[in-house]
Order: C-alpha cells, then structure tokens, then sequence
C-alpha cells in the first residue's frame, strides 16, 4: 500500500510499505478521510518525544472496515471513524474515568501507524477500548475524520467548565478554535470573542459561533472575560489568555507547544494575586468521541464545514504546505481520491 512516511524530522515521503495484517482483536481500516492536525505538523517539522521514525502519522481518521482478526464483532463494510488516544483501562487514573491522563497511554499516530496511508490497522488495545466506531447515518467521512478534534474540543470544555452565560475568549482562530466556539455557544456562552494575529483566518472563521474577531487582545477586553481557551501552539498566547479574564476567571491551555518551547509570557502572579485557575486539556476519552458523532449526527455541531482543502495521498507534502496557510481551516488527505486532482471548499 501507499503511505506518507516521516523517516526524520521535516523528511516526509510517499513510499510502498506491507499492507497491515489483522491479527486477534484487530481491525484494518481502508481510509478514506485523514484531517491534518496542528498536532501533526509539530511532529512533521520537530518531532515528538514518542514518534520513533519510521512513522506514519494521522491520527484524525475515517474509513471502511477491510478486515476483521477473531473476536472483533464490527462487520467488514461499516463505515467507522477511529479515534486515537488509547488508554490502559487498568491504571489508577483509567479506573477514576480519566482516560485522557492514563499513565500507560498511547495514540495512534505516534506509537501505531497513523491515516495518511491506504489503510489503517487499529490495534487490539484501540478496538478493546471502543475507539473504531460506526458513523451515524448522514455523517460523512470527513466529518467522521473530524470526530476525534471535536472530542478534544469537548474534554477541554468539561475540565474548564463553560456554562450559561460565561463570557469566553479564545485565541486561535483556526479549525480548533472555531470546534470551541461552535461549542461554546452550544453551552450557553453569552458572547464569544475570537483573537488570532491572522485577519485572513479570522475571516475563515467568521461562520462559527463567535461575534467578535480582533487581529490583538484589546485594553478594554483585559481582565473582562470569565473564560480564555489558548487554541493555538503559542507561548505568546498563553500569556495573553491570562490577561483576557477576570479575577478568578478560568483558562484552558488547551495546544500544546513544540517540546523546545517553553513559555516565557506566563505571569504566575496573574494566577496568584486574581485568584486564576488554569486547566490542561490533553486529548480525549472513548465516550468522548462517541458523543462527538451523536452531536454531528444531531446536526448540533456543523464541523464538516471547517474542511478548507482536499488532497489525494501522493501530495501529503503539499496538503501540509497548504494546511499552515491562513486561509485554510482543515486540510484533509484522501487516499482515494486521483493523484490529478486536489480540491479547495
């Protein structure tokens, strides 16, 4: 099968690899929709702590069931979105409920070969845990592949508590923070201001939810929110986020930043003299993603529309290129799709 294989940092290359066999408890995938993530492209360019090269990435995936191993109950033919993030089940934290913070977990994509391939093979750990599941009538494959950023979008929500008439901030105007607002106005947000140093994507982003749009925070926005999501890999950001709410309002540090970064605009003494209280938000849980389809299929969330760009497989290089664009929300990668064509929403 084909594949998009990262052999080192920044070294992304369509090869010829084995197409996965199903063992016990096993499912292999074919994909047909694979978003590219913020997450994946700080991989692709520095690495991560737990990608050991070779590696194919994507871990935002939906499909057709190719092939089932024994005692897998799905039926060859279903359409399904895989979610990524697989826990243990058994470690103390798995056994509160908190899947997210399991300390033996691991994720498709980094330790499992990801969706920017032909085909995926969802390990016995990933089907035991309920992450291969059906796509609701009327959902398609990229809102399927979509499913697992909503989840993550929901888990940082829960943890930073949104509810009836907050005030909420985020900055971040691309897929993930149009997800938050979206979601946002589903919980009761009164008002939802948007903040990204791009114009061009925070014009992408006008359809979603939120009724102000602002290219930097302004003075008179400072210390007036009730909630902050940081939904952009930035220090800089982050910083900002704690200027944007009141005295003990809530922040969600929801990106994470490359791992040589650190953040030198964090005033701990905004937390400690207004009374802050500051969450991370990392991934999502089975019931998560499960509840992310239902919402699609309720028509309650309209993520298929964050789709800014199609490619087929054999531009993986160029679909990167494109999704760091300001004017692109979500790229997705189809396998299926002639490697003569590529198509923009």
């Amino acid at each position: 099968m084909k594949a998009a294989v990262l052999t080192a940092p920044s070294m992304l290359s369509i090869e010829n690899v084995p197409r996965p066999q199903c063992g016990p408890g096993e499912i292999l995938v074919r994909i047909e929709s694979a978003a590219i993530c913020g997450t994946d492209r700080r991989t692709l360019h520095y690495g991560h702590p737990r990608v050991k090269y070779p590696r194919i990435l994507g871990h935002e995936n939906s499909g057709v069931v190719a092939e089932v191993g024994p005692g897998c109950s799905i039926s060859v033919g279903t359409r399904v979105a895989v979610s990524a993030v697989i826990p243990c089940l058994n470690c103390r934290y798995c056994r509160e409920g908190w899947h997210t913070v399991c300390e033996r977990q691991e994720t498709i994509g980094y330790e499992y070969d990801g969706g920017f391939a032909e085909y995926l093979l969802a390990p016995e750990s990933a089907v035991a845990a309920g992450l291969v599941n059906p796509l609701p009538d009327g959902v398609g494959f990229d809102e399927g592949a979509l499913a697992e950023p909503l989840a993550c979008a929901m888990n940082g929500q829960d943890i930073v508590g949104i509810c009836q008439g907050d005030t909420v901030v985020i900055l971040g105007a691309g897929a993930m923070g149009c997800i938050h607002a979206m979601l946002a106005r589903r919980r009761g947000a009164s008002s939802v201001a948007m903040v990204d140093p791009q114009g061009e994507r925070l014009e992408c982003a006008a359809r979603f939810g939120a009724d102000a749009f602002h290219t930097a925070l302004p003075e008179d926005m400072v210390g007036r929110a009730d909630v902050a999501i940081v939904a952009c890999s930035s220090s800089t950001a982050q910083g900002e986020a704690l200027r944007s709410v009141r005295r003990r309002g809530r922040v969600s540090l929801f990106a994470g930043l490359p791992a040589q970064e650190e953040s030198e605009c964090f005033d701990t003494r905004l937390v400690h003299y207004s009374e802050l209280s500051v969450f991370g938000a990392s991934g999502s849980a089975p019931e998560q993603n499960r509840l992310a389809l239902r919402l699609m299929a309720a028509g309650a969330v309209q993520v298929g529309a964050l789709v800014t760009s199609t490619y087929p497989l054999s531009m993986a290089n160029e679909a990167f290129a494109t999704s760091a664009l300001g004017s692109q929300l979500k790229v997705v990668i189809k396998p299926g799709m002639s490697s003569r064509k590529r198509c923009e929403a």
